[in-house]
This record gives C-alpha cells, sequence and structure tokens, in this order.
C-alpha cells in the first residue's frame, strides 16, 4: 500500500500518499516533503492554460495505490490559487507501484478536462511527473488520454529528477516537455528548443561562404547549405571563371578586375594571372554585415534579442519570448528589456529542523540543522534538532501555574491545561489576613478579614493584630 496522506486542513483521508499542502509544494511528511536527496517520492506538477476560476475552479487529484480502489486517495485544490501547482506521493512501506494519478479540472463540480498518468516509484529517487490541463483537449477524443501533445497512452515516456522547480505552460507556441519534441524536421528554419513546456523557433539557417559568385542557398533536403559557382555572375574581365574559393578569376589580372571589397570585408591583390582575395574575418566563426565583421547570424548570445544584419550592420531588436536565465531559484522565466529573468521559486520544506535555502546552479537545499525545536509531544521539553529530526526531550513540562483555584495538567498536542475548580471549593490566598478563602471563577477569594480592635491592624506575615500605637492587642 502506499499509506494514509493529511492536508493542511488537517484531515485525514482513506488509505492513499502523504499530502501536506505548503506554499510550492505538497509536503510528503514534516521530515520528506519535496527533498531530492535519496528520498523515494514522486512530485507532481500541475499547470493549465485555462482561465481561473471563470473555465476552471477546482482540481480533484484522484491517487490509485497498488492495492486497487480500497487504496485509493483524493484531493480537492483551489483552482484560483497560483500556479503550477505540485504535491508529493511518499510510500508508507516498500511497496512502489504502479500508481496511477487522475487530475480532474472541475468548474462548479462539472468535469471540464481530465489527464491520467501510470508510472512506478523508483527506490531513493525523487521524480518529476508533468501533468499539463490543455484546452486543446477539449475537442479531441482519445481511446486513452489526451495531454498537451494531443491522445498519448496512459503512462510516461521518461521521468525528470526532481531539482525544485515546477515546470510551466507557456502562451505560445506547441506544448512540449523535451527539446526533441519540437523539432518539425526542418533543417533550413533552424534548431527548435522546449522552453517552460513550449516550443520556440529556432533561427533561420543562414547561407554566406563570402564567394560573391557563388549562389548560397539552404538546401532542405541534404540538411546543408550549398554554394554553387556561377560564372555568370563574373562580369569584370575576358574569360570569367567563378572559383569557390578565390571568387571571380579572368584571363588577366588587373585593378579593374581585382580590387579591395570592403562592403564585403576583403582585400585583393594580383599574384600573375590569380586574383588573390583575403577575408578580414574567419568563415567557420564570421560574417560581413554591411561591411562589418560580425558574427555569424550577428548572434549577441542574448536570448532576449531577435539579431538580424540590417543595412548598416547587425541590429539587436529585444523581445518578449520564454528564456532560461540559467538560475534554478527561478521559475517562468521571460524576457524583458532585453534581460532574461523570472520569478524566485519558494524553497520551504515544512521541517523546523532544516535551513533552507536556494543554490543558483542545483535549486532548492535543504541542509540538517542543530538546535532546539517542537516535537510532537507537548509534555515534554528539551526537544532538539538531529539530522533533520526532532528528537523528543526526556524533560516533563512543568505545569504548575502556583494557582491554587486551578487543576493542573498537560495534553500532548496542547500542552500545559489550568482548569478551573469548582465555585466554593476551598483555597488558601496566602493572605493570613484573610479568613474563609473559597474558589471563585478560578481566583482564590476570601469571605471576611481578621478583625483588630481599635487602634490595631492584622500584620500580614503572622496574621495576628498589633498595635499601632505600641500598645497590647487582643485578638478577636
Amino acid at each position: 500500500m502506499i499509506g494514509s496522506f493529511r492536508s493542511s486542513q488537517g484531515h485525514r483521508a482513506a488509505m492513499g500518499a502523504w499530502f501536506a499542502i505548503v506554499g510550492h509544494c505538497f509536503l510528503a511528511s514534516p521530515n520528506q516533503g519535496c527533498r531530492s536527496e535519496d528520498v523515494t517520492q514522486l512530485v507532481i506538477s500541475v499547470d493549465t492554460d485555462f482561465a481561473r476560476p471563470g473555465e476552471l475552479d477546482q482540481l480533484v487529484v484522484t491517487v490509485l495505490g497498488p492495492s486497487g480502489a480500497s487504496n485509493m486517495t483524493t484531493e480537492f485544490l483551489a483552482a484560483s490559487d497560483s500556479f503550477p501547482r505540485t504535491l508529493s506521493i511518499v510510500p508508507a512501506d516498500r511497496t512502489l507501484g504502479p500508481v496511477e494519478i487522475t487530475v480532474t479540472g472541475q468548474l462548479e463540480g462539472n468535469k471540464v478536462i481530465e489527464k491520467v498518468s501510470r508510472v512506478t516509484l523508483v527506490a531513493g529517487k525523487s521524480l518529476l511527473l508533468r501533468m499539463f490541463l490543455v484546452k486543446s483537449c477539449l475537442d479531441v477524443q482519445c481511446d486513452e488520454t489526451c495531454d498537451e501533445r494531443g491522445c498519448v497512452a496512459i503512462g510516461v515516456d521518461s521521468l525528470d529528477p526532481w531539482t525544485g522547480q515546477a515546470p510551466t505552460l507557456s502562451p505560445e507556441g506547441d506544448p512540449c516537455l523535451h527539446d526533441d519534441e519540437c523539432d518539425n524536421g526542418i533543417f533550413c528554419d533552424g534548431e527548435e528548443t522546449c522552453i517552460q513546456g513550449r516550443c520556440s523557433p529556432g533561427a533561420t539557417v543562414t547561407c554566406d561562404d563570402g564567394v560573391s559568385c557563388t549562389v548560397d542557398v539552404c538546401d532542405e533536403s541534404a540538411g546543408a547549405c550549398s554554394f554553387t559557382p556561377d560564372d555568370g555572375l563574373c562580369t569584370a574581365g575576358q574569360a570569367p571563371r567563378c572559383d569557390p574559393v578565390s571568387d571571380c578569376q579572368y584571363a588577366s589580372c588587373n585593378t579593374e578586375n581585382c580590387f579591395d571589397r570592403p562592403e564585403l570585408c576583403e582585400t585583393a591583390k594580383c599574384e600573375g594571372t590569380l586574383c588573390v582575395r583575403t577575408k578580414s574575418y574567419n568563415p567557420a566563426t564570421q560574417f560581413c554585415c554591411a561591411g562589418n565583421v560580425a558574427t555569424l547570424g550577428c548572434d549577441d548570445s542574448n536570448p532576449c534579442t531577435n539579431d538580424v544584419c540590417g543595412s548598416s550592420g547587425c541590429e539587436h531588436t529585444v523581445n518578449s519570448n520564454p528564456c532560461d536565465d540559467g538560475d534554478a531559484c527561478t521559475a517562468q522565466d521571460v524576457c524583458f528589456n532585453g534581460t532574461c529573468s523570472g520569478s524566485p521559486i519558494g524553497c520551504f520544506d515544512g521541517n523546523e529542523c532544516t535551513t533552507d535555502s536556494c543554490d543558483s546552479a542545483t535549486g532548492c537545499v535543504f541542509s540538517n540543522r542543530t538546535g532546539s525545536c517542537t516535537g510532537s509531544n507537548a509534555c515534554l521539553t528539551g526537544d532538539m534538532c538531529s539530522n533533520g529530526v526532532c528528537v523528543e526531550g526526556n524533560q516533563a513540562l512543568d505545569c504548575n501555574d502556583g494557582n491554587s483555584c486551578t487543576n493542573d495538567s498537560c495534553n500532548t498536542s496542547s500542552g500545559c491545561v489550568n482548569a478551573a475548580r469548582a465555585n466554593g471549593s476551598s483555597c488558601n490566598d496566602n493572605n493570613p489576613c484573610t479568613l474563609g478563602d473559597m474558589c471563585q471563577s478560578g481566583s482564590c477569594v476570601a469571605s471576611s478579614n481578621v478583625l483588630c480592635p481599635s487602634m490595631c491592624v492584622c500584620n500580614t506575615s503572622t496574621g495576628m493584630c498589633v498595635s499601632t500605637t505600641g500598645g497590647t492587642c487582643t485578638q478577636m
């Protein structure tokens, strides 16, 4: 079996998987939730392109464990909350699968969209299952299930390790999980990539060998650039010949047909009948743009600019494309004013015995700490963190409130309980100058005071009458 689960609302559901909703993660347990090191868990990440709450107002996540319907768990999530949502399944014993997960989007209690996956947990691995609910599935009839890729078999192709960052659906481009799913099979339009769950187009292949007499084209059938010599493009002398390396050559070499061409970033000189042309750039990595040497495609290595060769040189126009800022501590990265940046992810495992932080290279880091903590037994003190777990102390909590009109006890869940004794119970207000002390609403109240003769008062230390003039007092 998978175990039982608990949500942040505090209820316990039928046999299923441990859940506790905290921030970006539904934590598996106080000591394990969404941690990636040596934890057997499946982190389910849910995102959707439906409007919320207008088109969806609730998500229902159903987990069917290896034991069948008797081991089923259902969790209800408000669809108005921020997305993506993540939850974690952690087995309570060594039974690891298979587990079937169904995510249903509802509106006013009616099913709108549904996605089903089946996966087996891997011992010692923290894996990520993406569950995208997309509008494109509304008009599709599938034998098994539908997701951002269309009709697919119930199951998953592969699972990535959970790194603490939930994947999101971008608003544009075909849905995807990996780069290879975005390949449209066309070489000449560049290499497509998968960014934030959507396919992003590549840069169009530019074919330019820097030779003026070759016809430069992208050959789709060959999957490469082709450069075809054309003698007809050489018009500066007799017996023209296009050389694919040294450009136009003629029967004789002179300044009329062999001269510098700054617009092509090229110098030339005659060596006998041969015109030797020298380019001022490396054609393997550079090209000539409007007389200026530039990197191929005018690439400035900034994904947030559209790079083109204009009439005066390379031009870089900012865009608003999805991107990757290379920071594992951010999500939903997007270009703005030429810079790629994302929103900080929440690293919180709900375990007070870890220090939660984020490493820009690896993502969330949960480091064990030492020091005091709060254990499950509120009647014990001296709880201390050890190896990421809160260990109960062995010192009983002192619940004596010093009030004789309360019965003092301890509740293991809430701590000290100081319940008022019945009204009229005898007590001692610790004032010897009062008589008939009785409990009233949890307080000790005197019925009367000690009476002393005239010129005498009661000594609050002894309860005896003493003279205020130095004489002798008789106790009444």
